[in-house]
Order: structure tokens, then C-alpha cells, then sequence
């Protein structure tokens, strides 16, 4: 289950964009996507692209192209992941708060997550994500997502404290 989360946890940051008071409410959008790992112990960073597209309360769909290919799709059933679906106990959880955050349901991420939006700087948002429940803090610490009205950056750092970014284009 640890590979999978790793895997969702764009996903989640992604999510979470939608629930900053300073933006419009979540609408359908496509991506492009630059994703730079830091593992602790590894001296080169491990780099990934693909697409990233939104359907809000339908469907999320997180495909790796480089260095290999992968593809996550988020529905009501579950997560499916290349052709096996994942729709029991934990991921039918999951997948219920990632499609109710994506919907802009601010009372899910209020039950799951505390955060903190800012305005900053070229009238862009920071957004501070933390779990508020140990089942998704073991797997990852704090996200912080970036942009004006969709995320441009995310950045967060899982429980080991290893380092993931991901740039939108």
C-alpha cells in the first residue's frame, strides 16, 4: 500500500488547492507535469514526467510517461492502477476524500487536514497542508501548493522526510 500513497500523494496536493478561501471554486483542467524526488541516502534526485487531468467528483488521472510508464485513475469505484482496481477498505477511503476535495468539499478537507492559505507574492496563493489523521501522517508530514487559481508547485515531504516536488505546466 506504501508504493500506492506514494504515488497518490500529488494527488492529495493537488486536492488540497481547492480548498484555499482565495480561489475559485474547482473546475476541469489538464497538465502537464515535472515531478523531482529527493530520497535521503540517494545523491541524485529521481525525476519523473507525465499528464495530470481533472474531472472534479468524477475522476482524477495521474499518468507517469518517464522514466517508466504508470497510470492512476481515481473514481468512485477506487483507484485503478494500469488494470487492477483497488476500490476495498482503505482505498475506497481515499479515494472518496481525494473526489470530495477535488469537488471543492471544504467540510472533508476540514475533517482529514488543517491548513493555512496566503496570499504572497504576483497575487499567487501558498497553501500549508498538514494530516490531520496518523493513518495519512504516516505517510507524509506537510504539502505546500503554489499558484494563482491551479497549482503551479507542490512540494511536500513525506514521513521520512524525504522531499518530492512537482511543477505544472
Amino acid at each position: 500500500m506504501k508504493r500506492i500513497f506514494y504515488i497518490l500523494i500529488p494527488l492529495l496536493a493537488a486536492a488540497n488547492v481547492f480548498a484555499c478561501p482565495l480561489l475559485e471554486s474547482a473546475s476541469a483542467y489538464t497538465s502537464h507535469f515535472k515531478q523531482t524526488r529527493q530520497i535521503t541516502g540517494l545523491k541524485m534526485p529521481i525525476i519523473s514526467v507525465g499528464n495530470f487531468s481533472l474531472t472534479p467528483g468524477k475522476e482524477v488521472i495521474w499518468e507517469t510517461l518517464e522514466p517508466f510508464y504508470s497510470k492512476v485513475t481515481i473514481s468512485e469505484d477506487g483507484f485503478k492502477v494500469e488494470d487492477k482496481v483497488y476500490s476495498e477498505g482503505p482505498f475506497k477511503e481515499l479515494s472518496s476524500i481525494l473526489l470530495k476535495l477535488h469537488s471543492g468539499n471544504l467540510k472533508a478537507l476540514d475533517k482529514e487536514f488543517s491548513y493555512h492559505c496566503e496570499m504572497v507574492k504576483d497575487l499567487k496563493y501558498h497553501l500549508l497542508v498538514k494530516p490531520k489523521q496518523s493513518e495519512l501522517a504516516r505517510f507524509f508530514k506537510d504539502v505546500e501548493v503554489i499558484g494563482v487559481t491551479k497549482p503551479e508547485q507542490i512540494i511536500f515531504i513525506d514521513a521520512r522526510g524525504d522531499k518530492t516536488q512537482v511543477e505544472f505546466k
